[in-house]
């Protein structure tokens, strides 16, 4: 997000030394949510606001 700093927008996950992560199960959303998603995501990442990891 332009004009923020990294370290107070940025989430890191607390994880244990030597312990291997566990996977959640992806939710599942209705094909018209997912489409507005997609579609908001889109509009975030042409105005620059948020940006791939």
């Amino acid at each position: 997000m332009p004009g923020l700093d990294r370290t107070l927008v940025e989430h890191r996950l607390p994880l244990k030394a030597g312990k291997k992560p566990v996977k959640q199960n992806p939710r599942q959303f209705a094909p018209e949510v997912v489409e507005k998603i997609k579609s908001e995501i889109q509009r975030l990442l042409s105005a620059k606001f948020i940006r791939m990891a």
